[in-house]
């Protein structure tokens, strides 16, 4: 196990990794790339950088993972990535929270580490982005803001884009360029970026 990295000491990690993948059509977490699969290779990474084990957020979860992670379930299932930001925002024993989805293969340690060395001082969320628009689930959240969040799930209010608007927001550009915030949704997808194993 390792020690908390000093420098992150008030972030708590979480990994997004619900979904049903329909529109892949099969479990994008368990897609494996250069021996390891997208969930574990996310985890590795979250823990490396933090230098804690990340906990991750969602249903049917058990044995997704060749790490043993602690797992929690999303705050109302069924209601999308929010719902598993609010469970971790309601978990954290910090004042930020890191948040990744667990299917961006390109997503680069150097890329957390941009994120996570940002002036946290006067914002609700950070997060990594390409375009200008914020990339949700790359993203720091205030712990400040969890009944704001809380708000949005109970009244059906899921968009992440259209919450963050309201608060506070930094965008921090990625270090390894368009690629680092593509995940995979399609066949054609995984066709085109990645050389899986089956």
């Amino acid at each position: 196990m390792h020690s908390k990295n000093s420098n992150y000491q008030d972030v708590s990690g979480y990994i997004i990794a619900g979904g049903s993948s329909r529109r892949l059509g099969r479990d994008k977490r368990l897609i494996r790339v250069k021996g390891m699969t997208l969930l574990d290779r996310t985890a590795k990474m979250m823990e490396e950088t933090l230098g804690t084990a990340p906990t991750l957020v969602g249903d049917n979860l058990q044995g997704v993972s060749d790490k043993n992670l602690r797992i929690i379930p999303d705050a109302i299932p069924g209601k999308g990535p929010l719902g598993g930001i609010v469970a971790a925002l309601q978990d954290a024993d910090t004042v930020w929270i890191i948040v990744l989805a667990s299917d961006m293969p390109f997503l680069s340690l150097d890329d957390l580490i941009v994120l996570l060395d940002a002036p946290r001082s006067g914002y609700d969320v950070i997060t990594l982005t390409n375009d200008g628009r914020a990339e949700p689930l790359a993203g720091l959240y205030s712990v400040s803001k969890t009944a704001y969040w809380e708000s949005r799930l109970e009244t059906g209010e899921l968009a992440l884009h259209k919450g963050i608007k309201q608060l506070r927001w930094k965008g921090v550009k990625t270090v390894t360029g368009q690629k680092a915030l593509l995940n995979i949704n399609y066949a054609e997808d995984m066709e085109k970026y990645l050389e899986t194993e089956r």
